[in-house]
């Protein structure tokens, strides 16, 4: 994290969450309520989710507790970190128990204890893709270490989960599983607030929270996520063989920690679902003892190095074409490594697009050809999980060297790879628009397909790398014949305010380019420039002159050899 962003997270609670507070214990009379101390996020129960919502109110904007007295975790008379640090030294390190009222919602005891005009109104986020499944192996012979990997599936950002995973063979030995000897978090870059667990009376606990103040982090929704490895012992003398592992009270933590802006500021506030609890489908798995365990084997769990950060940019660049005509879609790949190759699974909309084809873009600087290469496509094919509906696809996959050498994609550079030929349907209504999208699952004869990079002989997806972010294309469909609302840059058929603010964006704010530069280009000089809104501007509300040709009603270019035309260009 930048350190401007590390200031920002330390500093906040200091001044606006210390002003909210006062005003809402000055203007809002003390309550008697019952609540439940620690239950933050109101859903009658004290666990991992409580402290992410903690967290999301004193730093990221996320909305107050209901109760702000049951967020007083420690009983102190105010809000802060204390209480987060608190709330996990109980739930998961044997610290202090939270005082009254617990377990059970009652009056508050203390008469200066924070207002609390309502409880209870929260209630657990319904995830129907939520899951959490556990495995495990051990080698043993003369090594008692054994390696446990968590997978989760969500449909949305987390900031934390925690479970309880029972050993009922007894063949783990009791210990402290803390970073780095025994945990290590496999979804997230960055040293994060708080990852500990331990191994008592037959039941691993183990939680982990994204981030407290200085280093936020959430874990990417997507299915059967590696998010933790657990490396324990076992017992000495520990037959080979399956044991079972059984996940219990498993909890996952709802987060959407708003974007970070330039000069890390936060973009926005954080939703309104930021620390709700999560109840996942909970799988247990086995723990697999590939040899006997030696009774004098050794336990040595120091966590292998975590594999060097990687940010990793997938784009299609936006396109236009016109019914019946050609439309190409730049594939543009961009990482903070060399990368030795990449696959990739790419979606549309057979209805409006048929593929034709595939071309290789990027050439090896010393000419020789990819050490492999496969590039396939098809106009009506079901993709796993749409219900049967035909759907095209793209998929293919590239090796571009066996070895890092010089003949690799270049690092920190947006280099074009390939590029998606399309042909528009004749029948296609203009305009229209349709989009390109990466989705995993595309069916090559070899089998399913999914977007992923190569980079340092190891095969990089979303869930491995620091950051792994998709672009998708726009495909702007016109008509054949170029006509436009000179001015009308959103292309919605009439020049209204919207459309400064469209270019605007568009120019400066890195948004989408108009369906025609053209009908942009407001004045009519050539160029597609601040000049533009500004003249709409002045002719809207100023009483500037009239708008050049064609303006007021659809109709072509009176001016020749103007460089714009209504095919908007990528940036």
């Amino acid at each position: 994290m930048n350190e401007s962003i590390r200031r920002k997270a330390q500093l906040s609670p200091s001044a606006t969450f210390w002003f909210a507070l006062i005003l809402l214990a000055t203007t809002s009379p003390l309550s008697a309520a019952d609540f439940l101390r620690g239950d933050v996020n109101g859903d009658g129960g004290v666990s991992i989710s409580d402290a992410h919502a903690l967290t999301g109110y004193m730093f990221f904007g996320a909305p107050a507790p209901e109760c702000p007295n049951s967020g007083d975790s420690n009983a102190d008379g105010r809000i802060d970190i204390s209480d987060t640090v608190g709330l996990m030294n109980f739930l998961f390190l044997g610290g202090q128990s939270i005082p009254a009222p617990y377990p059970n919602a009652g009056p508050d005891p203390n008469p200066l204890g924070l207002p609390c005009p309502s409880y209870g109104d929260g209630s657990p986020l319904v995830d129907p893709a939520a899951k959490m499944e556990i495995s495990g192996v051990a080698a043993g012979g003369n090594s008692r270490k054994a390696v446990l990997t968590l997978k989760v599936s969500s449909s949305g950002p987390l900031g934390g989960y925690a479970f309880n995973l029972a050993d009922a063979a007894g063949v783990f030995e009791e210990q402290r599983l803390s970073k780095p000897a025994g945990l290590r978090e496999l979804a997230l870059e960055g040293d994060h607030a708080f990852l500990t667990g331990e191994s008592k009376e037959g039941i691993v606990r183990v939680g982990f929270l994204g981030g407290i103040a200085n280093d936020p982090g959430e874990i990417p929704p997507g299915q059967d996520v590696d998010v933790l490895e657990v490396f324990t012992c076992l017992k000495p003398g520990t037959p080979a063989g399956e044991y079972p592992l059984t996940l219990q009270a498993g909890e996952l933590v709802a987060s959407c920690i708003p974007p970070v802006g330039p000069n890390g500021e936060y973009l926005g506030t954080a939703c309104p679902d930021m620390g709700r609890a999560i109840h996942p489908i909970l799988v247990s798995g086995t723990l697999v003892v590939q040899e006997a365990v030696e009774a004098g084997a050794g336990c040595s769990i120091a966590v292998p190095p975590k594999p060097a950060p990687i940010h990793i940019l997938f784009k299609l660049s936006d396109a236009t074409g016109t019914p019946g005509g050609p439309v190409s879609v730049p594939f543009v790949i961009k990482a903070d490594r060399a990368s030795t190759g990449f696959s990739y699974s790419v979606d549309f909309n057979e209805d409006i697009l048929q593929a034709t084809g595939t071309r290789k873009l990027w050439q090896k600087p010393g000419g020789t050809p990819y050490e492999f290469e496969r590039f396939e496509f098809n106009n009506s094919s079901a993709i796993p999980g749409s219900g049967g509906v035909d759907e095209g696809f793209l998929a293919g996959a590239a090796i571009i060297s066996l070895t890092d050498t010089g003949d690799v994609l270049p690092p920190s550079q947006e280099v074009e790879v390939i590029e998606f030929d399309f042909q528009v349907r004749s029948g296609v209504a203009a305009p229209t628009t349709t989009e390109v999208v990466f989705m995993d699952g595309a069916q090559q004869a070899g089998g399913s397909v999914n977007n992923k990079l190569i980079a340092g002989g190891v095969e990089v997806t979303p869930a491995l790398a620091s950051s792994f972010f998709f672009v998708n294309a726009q495909v702007n469909i016109v008509p054949g014949v170029t006509v436009f609302v000179r001015g009308d840059s959103d292309s919605s058929g009439e020049v209204n305010i919207s459309d400064p603010v469209y270019t605007l964006n568009y120019l400066y704010q890195g948004g989408r380019a108009p369906f025609c530069l053209d009908a942009a280009d407001a004045n009519d000089d050539g160029t597609l420039d601040l000049s533009d809104p500004v003249a709409t501007l002045a002719f809207l509300f100023l009483g500037g002159s009239p708008l050049p040709d064609p303006g007021g009603t659809l109709g072509k270019d009176p001016t020749e050899n103007d460089s714009l035309t209504c095919f908007s260009e990528s940036r």
